[in-house]
Formats: C-alpha cells, sequence, structure tokens
C-alpha cells in the first residue's frame, strides 16, 4: 500500500535525486497503513503533499501530535501518535 501510495499518489512530486526523502516518506506511510492511519483520531496530514515535517495536527489539549521535530536535514527526530488510536504493528521499516 504505502508504496503504491507512493508511486501512484503521493502529490509531492519529488525526484529520484531525492532518494533519503523518498524513502523517509516511504516509512511514514507504511507506519500510517501497518497501524490503521484512517482510524486514527485526527490524521495529522499524514500522506498529504507536504513535507513530512509538517505531518502533523493539534489534539483536544492543544498538545502537537505527529511529526513534532525535524532536523537541519529536514530528516524526522522526533514523533508522537499517542491516543491517535493506532492499531496494529510498529514496521520494521522504522
Amino acid at each position: 500500500l504505502a508504496m503504491d501510495w507512493i508511486v501512484n499518489y503521493d502529490g509531492a512530486n519529488m525526484t529520484l535525486t531525492e532518494v533519503d526523502k523518498i524513502i523517509q516518506r516511504y516509512a511514514l506511510a507504511v507506519l500510517y497503513y501497518s497501524t490503521q492511519g484512517k482510524s486514527w483520531k485526527h490524521q495529522l496530514k499524514f500522506l498529504s503533499d507536504k513535507n513530512v515535517c509538517e505531518w502533523k495536527g493539534f489534539d483536544f489539549f492543544n498538545d502537537c501530535t505527529g511529526v513534532l521535530e525535524c532536523n537541519k536535514e529536514g530528516n524526522v527526530v522526533q514523533l508522537e501518535l499517542w491516543n491517535e488510536n493506532l492499531t496494529g504493528t510498529i514496521p520494521s521499516e522504522l
């Protein structure tokens, strides 16, 4: 599912020179699909065409959830998905 999304539906329009970004999007898409992302409490912009560093939202208490932090290279370094009703397994891609 994640690879199908990357190849056929991802609107980020990345090029093959952006391999690290493609791998990161793929890993987060695998997480989304393997934990029933459509059933999450908040969709958090996951699988959107936005940069993965923007895949976040705010919960009922106005606390940020999703991708909380990226480093200067744009790599996700902190991800928080508590209280999102995740079910399934954490994929090995992470």
